[in-house]
């Protein structure tokens, strides 16, 4: 692990595999940087990926940081300052940047905003704009949270084991293994009030959905998009229902290429070994966009 100085607070971030970076890796709003420590294992075990590089956004995990308004564009810069630093001593070109979830709005945002440091983009189970909830409002107030992901901010418990207990508990969470252990064990920390919190902050979470549903960072991003990408999409939806997160792909097979990882739900596709085997794939740095399907072998867009 390491720590590199932004405006206005400093970014925890995390190396796996040796020399310059071949892929940054960014994770969703309620995560950190430990939700990609799965695919990591699956790229530097199988010496896919020379060096894959991840950080906690600020306000989640040990970033700290001052939130601006427009986050998305934030949270592209600091992804932006992690690679420069990181790249500084190092003669290497643009990355692959993958985005889980949310963190595939940031990196559409960071290919639009940084151009030169991306080579492409792997969006998992997010990127491509959704439509705006229609309980969008109600849910921007902490007093209506009604979502796992976003209830546990407000929840206090008494040891890493009762939390590990909610997460054993989660409907997503389909089999228990050492990764998810750790992300869900770096992710407890001391509460103010007494016991222990997860480390994510609520108001990082409402302003990034404001930013998200909203802002104006993301659909120029999205429409000015001009490096290969594609969506690797989860089967399932974020609580294992049977709806995916992205219901509907017709309009995004219209811009880039879309493939479904089967058995896999919102969380799982990053968290468990087959489905993060699967992703791992699609980060290879000699990998083209769109290759046969490493589920079918056929190619085709599931």
């Amino acid at each position: 692990m390491f720590t590199v100085p932004v405006r206005g607070g400093q970014l925890a971030a995390c190396s796996w595999g040796e020399g310059p970076p071949d892929c940054l890796a960014i994770h969703g709003a309620s995560m950190s940087h430990r939700s990609w420590a799965g695919v990591a294992r699956q790229s530097h075990g199988k010496s896919r990926v020379g060096s894959l590089i991840a950080l906690d956004l600020r306000g989640r995990g040990r970033s700290v940081g001052k939130l601006r308004k427009r986050r998305l564009a934030q949270y592209a810069d600091d992804c932006a300052a992690v690679l420069r630093s990181v790249c500084s001593t190092a003669a290497t070109g643009p990355v692959t940047v993958a985005g889980h979830s949310s963190g595939g709005f940031v990196a559409l945002v960071l290919a639009h905003r940084h151009p030169e440091l991306v080579r492409r983009l792997v969006l998992v189970d997010g990127g491509p704009p959704r439509p705006k909830p229609a309980d969008f409002e109600a849910s921007a107030n902490p007093e209506n949270i009604t979502s796992p992901a976003a209830k546990r901010l407000s929840m206090r418990f008494a040891d890493h084991e009762a939390y590990r207990q909610y997460w054993h508990d989660h409907p997503a969470i389909t089999s228990w293994n050492e990764v998810i252990e750790d992300f869900v064990d770096y992710d407890l920390v001391p509460a103010e009030d007494g016991g222990y919190r997860s480390s994510v902050s609520w108001d990082a979470i409402r302003g990034d959905a404001e930013d998200i549903f909203l802002g104006k960072d993301l659909p120029a991003a999205w429409a000015n998009l001009k490096h290969p990408a594609i969506l690797v999409r989860a089967e399932r939806g974020m609580l294992n229902q049977a709806t995916p997160y992205y219901p509907d792909i017709s309009a995004v097979e219209t811009r880039i290429p879309v493939v479904t990882v089967p058995s896999s739900n919102h969380y799982s596709i990053v968290l468990e070994p087959e489905p993060a085997g699967v992703v791992a794939s699609y980060l290879e740095p000699h990998r083209d966009t769109v290759h046969a399907n490493p589920v079918d072998g056929k190619g085709s867009r599931q």
